[in-house]
């Protein structure tokens, strides 16, 4: 195995273990039951930057647009300012959207909330083609311990 192959794979895999997860990711996961290893995975997901197609302005470090803070902000007791502008909102907004709209509470398999999360019910998009669907299970699977809630 060369010397560059290993140390790509760490500059690779160090940055998605290099630090913890915000105290407020963590607590947003347990009030709307989000398995916590799964949220983690989105956040750094969305903290790489994996590039898609955007048509909205994306806020906050989930990178939750417009028309979804305005709905979760009905649901969350926060306002549209406060899920775009507050850390700690903006998680709390997308576990709120992971397990309400997208189906995370009600389906039996997490993923497909995920894919839901990300692309809605687009059936256009193929799965070998779902980026951010990919990039979060990769990052899952590299610390693949799942947190339960009691």
């Amino acid at each position: 195995m060369s010397r560059y192959f290993i140390f790509s794979f760490l500059l690779f895999v160090f940055p998605v273990f290099a630090s913890e997860d915000p105290a407020c990711l963590t607590m947003a996961a347990k009030e709307f039951g989000v398995d916590q290893s799964v949220f983690s995975a989105m956040y750094r997901a969305e903290e790489k930057g994996v590039s898609i197609v955007r048509n909205y302005n994306w806020f906050g470090p989930m990178k939750l647009a417009e028309p979804a803070i305005i709905v979760a902000s009905k649901h969350i007791q926060a306002s549209s300012s406060q899920i775009k502008t507050d850390p700690c909102q903006n998680f709390r907004a997308a576990a709120w959207w992971l397990m309400g709209p997208s189906g995370g509470a009600t389906d039996k398999d997490i993923w497909n909330a995920v894919d839901k999360y990300y692309y809605g019910n687009n059936s256009r998009v193929a799965p070998s083609r779902r980026f951010f669907l990919l990039s979060v299970k990769n990052i899952y699977s590299m610390n693949s311990t799942s947190v339960q809630f009691d």
